[in-house]
């Protein structure tokens, strides 16, 4: 449920307090396809974005599992023109208790749409990609740096990130 203080509407920082200085929601702030569209879709540039955005993670779908998203950077600012869409995916195997062999044929097999320089020049997308099939302690260190990474931005002031469901995006 949105109310006045919803980070859609001022692009608030990684938390947000209640009048009475209870917290109210805390980065990353749920959020829809739609509703990324709908926000941060607001010109043709963005919207060409927005489809490599969707391209990439459709693409995705047929090497690994996306379970959610979680997007940052400029793009979920108010800048007119970003550079493209920052995004770290955590997923999981299509195929449960893959050998690390198997994991490095996937992806070599599959560089177009799982190293960071191909999808940044096919999708415009500065992507990251985690694996949720790792022990917690590892899964505890990636969270914590990416939400890190997208909580701060390049003057060391706060600043609003998302997640979105894959599941949701399916379409």
């Amino acid at each position: 449920m949105r109310t006045d203080m919803s980070p859609l509407q001022n692009l608030a920082p990684a938390i947000l307090f209640t009048p009475d200085r209870k917290v109210a929601a805390s980065a990353p702030y749920p959020i829809t396809f739609l509703e990324l569209t709908t926000h941060f879709g607001r010109s043709a540039y963005r919207q060409q974005l927005l489809r490599g955005f969707r391209a990439w993670l459709s693409a995705l779908r047929q090497v690994v599992s996306p379970q959610f998203v979680w997007i940052g950077g400029s793009f979920v600012t108010d800048k007119p023109e970003p550079k493209d869409i920052d995004a770290v995916v955590f997923y999981r195997y299509l195929v449960p208790d893959v050998s690390a062999a198997d994991r490095d044929n996937l992806l070599r097999a599959n560089t177009e749409i799982l190293s960071h320089t191909s999808v940044e020049r096919r999708f415009n997308v500065e992507s990251a990609l985690v694996p949720l099939d790792v022990d917690a302690t590892q899964l505890f260190h990636a969270s914590a740096y990416w939400a890190m990474v997208f909580s701060n931005d390049a003057k060391g002031g706060r600043r609003a990130f998302y997640t979105m469901s894959c599941a949701e995006d399916a379409a």
